[in-house]
């Protein structure tokens, strides 16, 4: 396919990988709290047929070569949907690690 640039309206995203959520462009929301960094993300069932997949749009362009996720290929990664009606939320996947530690100043 071609590549071009994609301008999201009103859609719901949603992706079969956590891996490519946790890409900057779609990180989910984190909050620090006593040393520790706090991520969720939503867990939802979708409506078979009720959705697009894009190739992935985390660069300028939906064209990538670097795969994201060894389990899925780049061209499967996105979905969407205008319809909030296709999918349900099903879970809550919570992630709670220590927070990075700062880089060292050279002196």
């Amino acid at each position: 396919g071609k590549c071009q640039d994609f301008l999201p309206g009103n859609f719901y995203f949603t992706s079969p990988t956590i891996k490519y959520l946790e890409h900057p462009n779609y990180r989910p929301l984190w909050v620090k709290h006593q040393g520790k960094m706090v991520r969720c993300a939503l867990q939802v069932r979708q409506r078979p047929d009720a959705y697009n997949i894009l190739w992935r749009t985390t660069d300028k362009t939906i064209c990538g070569s670097k795969l994201m996720d060894p389990f899925f290929r780049n061209d499967e990664l996105e979905y969407f949907t205008g319809d909030a009606r296709n999918f349900v939320i099903t879970g809550l996947c919570v992630s709670i690690t220590d927070l990075p530690k700062p880089a060292k100043q050279q002196e």
